[in-house]
């Protein structure tokens, strides 16, 4: 079934695009790159490349263009077959984009073409080059744009990361990290913030868009781009057993000693403990939970309010009060972040007053 405001949506689009251009608004090159965006958007691949083919063919150009239309029809062009011009638009269109954190959507695009080609050593090490970028949404600039970009940006570099783990090689370093513990971290902040425009916009849409663009299967076993590039060759099987793999008990030591240290990437080391696939005890999940809560409420502290305080509930659970304590805390802090002060403020004062009693009754 199809609603009424998608049929008017569906018919001011085909209106839009059958309009004639008007040389004295906007620029053409951008016109086409948008319009071609849309339909994309909308699963029309066929669609899509017919509106950049000016682009893509060097008709039409300004400052952006022919870089993002190039990014964006690397994965159209290969499912269409026409894999010598997605090829080509890769060459040519990646090093527009490199390094140009304006542009920082498109250079996600070569990114995600090189986990679903073949290209996954090529894919990582693009993501090298701008790893910096994957710090959280609003490190730089807080607005809207600013998240959105680096949202179209993770999600390239999620399915690469995700490919990467699926081919065994979650363990290549990535930024301070490792492939697996940046998809973790990536795995939790991407369809957080997916949900947050959908709270403000009152649809889903954003989520399902992303959701789609992260579950896309590999395009091609080997698409050559060039000069030849590959991941390391994994451990055979008789040297896997010589060489296991850290244990999870190992890896929570870890991440526990660098929380104690308050080491810089803390965060990172209990996201490794997350990535591994095992069962997590009551008191490392409880850890991990208020990890999270932390990082969520960085950059939304009424979220992470509540997320903090869930993770004192579960610390307190385990029998871990001084750690439950200074949860509550940090939830008492977030809150009066978020502008609740006259709540904040207060809750600070009584969660400060508890472990104090606690000491003085020598409970803590």
């Amino acid at each position: 079934d199809v609603c009424s405001s998608d049929l008017a949506a569906s018919a001011h689009l085909a209106a839009a695009l059958a309009a004639p251009p008007d040389p004295t608004v906007g620029c053409a090159a951008c016109e086409r790159g948008d319009a071609g965006r849309w339909r994309a958007v909308l699963g029309d691949d066929d669609g899509a490349l017919e509106q950049w083919a000016p682009v893509l063919d060097g008709t039409l150009g300004c400052a952006e263009e022919p870089g993002q239309v190039l990014a964006r029809a690397l994965l159209p062009l290969t499912r269409a077959g026409r894999l010598d011009e997605a090829r080509g638009a890769f060459l040519r269109g990646y090093p527009l984009v490199r390094g140009d954190r304006p542009g920082r959507p498109a250079a996600g695009r070569p990114t995600e073409f090189g986990g679903l080609t073949g290209n996954e050593a090529r894919g990582l090490a693009i993501l090298a080059d701008h790893a910096d970028w994957l710090a959280e949404p609003d490190a730089d600039a807080p607005g809207p744009g600013d998240a959105l970009s680096w949202l179209a940006f993770a999600t390239g570099a999620c399915v690469l990361l995700r490919r990467l783990v699926a081919l065994g090689h979650g363990g290549l370093p990535v930024d301070d990290g490792t492939a697996a513990g940046r998809l973790a971290l990536l795995e939790g902040e991407i369809p957080f913030l997916c949900d947050r425009y959908g709270v403000r916009n009152g649809n889903a849409a954003l989520r399902e868009q992303v959701t789609a663009r992260l579950a896309q299967e590999p395009l091609a076993d080997a698409l050559p781009l060039g000069a030849p590039s590959r991941l390391p060759a994994l451990p055979a099987a008789d040297q896997a057993a010589e060489e296991p793999e850290e244990s999870l008990d190992e890896l929570v030591k870890q991440a526990q000693q660098l929380r104690d240290d308050r080491h810089p990437h803390t965060r990172q080391a209990w996201e490794r403990v997350a990535a591994s696939g095992q069962d997590l005890p009551a008191d490392v999940a409880a850890e991990l939970a208020r990890q999270r809560a932390g990082a969520l409420a960085e950059h939304d502290p009424r979220a992470g309010h509540q997320a903090l305080l869930a993770a004192a509930a579960q610390l307190a659970a385990v029998g871990d009060e001084a750690r439950a304590c200074e949860a509550r805390a940090a939830a008492a802090l977030a809150q009066a972040q978020a502008g609740d002060v006259d709540r904040g403020g207060p809750a600070l004062d009584a969660v400060i007053a508890d472990p104090n009693a606690a000491f003085d009754r020598g409970d803590l």
